[in-house]
């Protein structure tokens, strides 16, 4: 290479890396969608509509009777017996937005930390004592 040392990124570089990044993902997106609408549909995209899907479900609570809890019913007919998922699922997101905002005071706090820069100059002084020797 031209240079020794660590590797040197200029701006260019950063948004070339960016651009393509982002043109992949739109890609990826575009492809999935389109895949997904033809019927066509891999595990990894069964997996991915599950997954969205477990998300707007809600677990039983405890207030479902003791019957549907044992039996499963209450998995069936959650809207049916006065579960409200939101609900239910809004204690978690609760836990989670807490958990977002302390991570954003971090990286703020962490931003504004500067490092303490040491002077370049050096400077020393020192004192020399002479005795009068003109005695």
């Amino acid at each position: 290479s031209a240079y020794n040392g660590p590797p040197r990124y200029d701006w260019i570089d950063v948004e070339a890396a960016a651009a393509i990044k982002v043109q992949s993902v739109f890609r990826r997106h575009q492809v999935l969608r389109q895949l997904e609408d033809e019927g066509k549909s891999t595990a990894a995209i069964r997996n991915s509509i599950r997954a969205r899907n477990s998300m707007k479900k809600s677990v039983i609570g405890e207030d479902v009777p003791g019957v549907f809890r044992f039996c499963g019913l209450g998995l069936l007919f959650t809207d049916a017996i006065g579960d409200d998922t939101n609900a239910l699922n809004a204690e978690d997101n609760v836990v989670r937005d807490e958990k977002f905002n302390r991570k954003i005071v971090k990286e703020e706090k962490m931003r504004k930390f500067r490092m303490r820069k040491k002077s370049d100059v050096v400077i020393e002084e020192s004192v020399e004592v002479v005795d009068n020797i003109e005695e």
